[in-house]
């Protein structure tokens, strides 16, 4: 993604194919690569630092489908303004949303599971005086991990939802606002919800949850990584506050001042 500038002017930011190696994997004239380092999760994946100094690229390699530069050099789009072109080529982030939200929901699932069956199995002193009570019989279990069950239940339900009308957009466009909306909450509540699960599931495991057999370490890191790709949750929920407010400017509530009761 590069700022496209077209005769001295500025058209917003679009998207580039640029080559980074040959083909005997050595980095390209101009173009530096540098490692992220070791990071507290998800190290396959292989990020890195780009850096361009002066790279050159052919004009066939900018991504065109709503902006072109022709031969002559005149920049053309089907989208008006620099900030709107930036916003539709965002939303080419909505899938990896809905990826980032099911990979949350699966990790929310694993610890949840983790936990409640620690929990079923774990034997402490009862009504018989005797170690033969499972901890979950306890209102402190259950008060901690039941609503976290029935969170994922409903996240789980939303995901769904969401999926659904990803996938069934009308062709003319008319929800794909709403469906920007949706993807942009699920994420956040979704990695939000695994940190929390974790986190709980985690204390209420005891020392046996800070063993890394259990897997808590690597769902929290998930869960820290799921927070901030594809965009920062408290950023996309501002969003989304910020689409909710807008509608209802447009479309204020009718309210009726209810009957007195006396």
């Amino acid at each position: 993604m590069a700022q496209l500038f077209v005769a001295g002017k500025n058209e917003g930011i679009h998207a580039i194919v640029v080559r980074m190696r040959d083909n005997d994997m050595k980095t390209m004239p101009g173009v530096t690569i540098e490692d992220m380092g070791y990071k507290m999760g998800l190290n396959g994946v292989d990020n890195a630092k780009l850096s361009f100094d002066n790279v050159r690229v052919p004009r066939e390699n900018l991504l065109n489908k709503y902006s072109d530069v022709d031969e002559e050099g005149v920049f053309t789009s089907s989208i008006g303004k620099g900030r709107a072109r930036f916003l539709t080529v965002a939303d080419q982030l909505l899938s990896g949303r809905i990826c980032i939200a099911s990979m949350s929901l699966g990790g929310a699932k694993a610890a949840l599971s983790v936990a409640v069956r620690y929990a079923a199995t774990r034997l402490t002193v009862g009504p018989t005086g005797k170690s033969d009570t499972p901890i979950l019989v306890y209102q402190l279990q259950q008060r901690a991990l039941m609503p976290l069950m029935a969170r994922i239940v409903a996240t789980n339900i939303g995901l769904d939802y969401v999926k659904d009308r990803w996938v069934d957009q009308k062709e003319d466009g008319s929800e794909h606002q709403e469906v920007v909306t949706m993807c942009c909450a699920i994420k956040p509540l979704a990695s939000w919800l695994l940190e929390e699960t974790v986190s709980v599931g985690r204390e209420r495991c005891g020392g046996q949850g800070y063993l890394s057999c259990n897997r808590f370490g690597v769902f929290l890191g998930l869960a820290h990584a799921a927070m901030t790709a594809e965009g920062d949750n408290s950023v996309l929920m501002q969003k989304v506050a910020k689409e909710h407010l807008g509608f209802l400017a447009k479309n204020p509530p009718k309210l009726t001042k209810p009957s007195s009761t006396s």
